[in-house]
């Protein structure tokens, strides 16, 4: 599985097709898309909300939060290499 690096500037399309469909969660897409969770509200959702937006099995929900958490990671990683890049 891919995991891309969030964007807060995401739409909540965006968020369906880049993070939920490779995550194979699109079942998800029409309460993540109703409930207008873009980018920004993604990175920052706990496993309730998850709950709350129809992820009833604790191992989707479990696996989800893991992804965005490695999402948050990677972006911070690259923006890191660019800064040390930028500053060399």
């Amino acid at each position: 599985m891919h995991i891309a690096h969030v964007s807060i500037d995401w739409t909540p399309e965006e968020v369906v097709e880049k993070f939920l469909k490779p995550c194979g969660m699109e079942y998800l897409d029409k309460s993540f898309i109703q409930s207008h969770i873009n980018g920004g509200v993604l990175i920052a959702l706990q496993e309730y909300h998850l709950k709350e937006l129809g992820c009833d099995l604790v191992g989707h929900r479990l696996m989800l939060m893991e992804n965005i958490q490695v999402s948050i990671s990677l972006c911070v990683c690259v923006r890191l290499h660019a800064w040390i890049v930028s500053v060399d």
